[in-house]
């Protein structure tokens, strides 16, 4: 017996800048962002660290479009989705390889502190519901260490992500 594939992610974090919202070329709209996962843990010497691990997320159609709308630099918010890998090209030419998250739902801290629902691919109107009702998350509240990726990020700021190299990866 062989186990079943599965490539399902749940990340919860604070968007790096705003999302981005193109369409493609058969007009399909694709909004993309990345959120910043901090994670507090003691060294050897018991003195606090901070570690941030940078995730790309990538919404289609609605979704993307609710993103745009919904979503500032520094909101807080609960990514369900998969992975997914794709090629790109840089300016220089140099093939890169990379993972994001495809999300599937999208949930936010509104103003109110009540969770957000955008929805997901093909579902229906967002919803709101307290935070107790949820699944807890820690999200660290730490603007700082956000602000850092983007010196992080090997991409220029003008060069756009989205030059792909292979027709084995999303249009995007």
């Amino acid at each position: 017996m062989a186990l079943p594939y599965l490539n399902k992610v749940m990340i919860t974090g604070r968007l790096v800048r705003s999302p981005e919202l193109r369409m493609t070329n058969a007009g399909v709209p694709v909004s993309n962002f990345k959120i910043a996962c901090n994670k507090e843990y003691l060294d050897e010497q018991d003195q606090p660290k901070d570690e941030v691990c940078y995730i790309g997320i990538a919404t289609w159609h609605n979704l993307a479009k609710a993103c745009k709308e919904k979503l500032d630099k520094g909101t807080d918010v609960h990514i369900e989705g998969e992975l997914k890998s794709r090629l790109r090209r840089n300016s220089n030419g140099i093939k890169r390889s990379f993972v994001e998250i495809r999300a599937s739902r999208v949930k936010f801290l509104n103003s109110d502190g009540l969770l957000e629902d955008l929805g997901g691919e093909g579902l229906g109107d967002t919803a709101l519901m307290p935070v107790e009702d949820t699944v807890s998350a820690t999200v660290t509240n730490n603007p700082a260490t956000v602000s850092n990726e983007l010196a992080d990020d090997s991409v220029a700021e003008n060069e756009s992500p989205f030059s792909l190299v292979s027709n084995e990866h999303e249009e995007l």
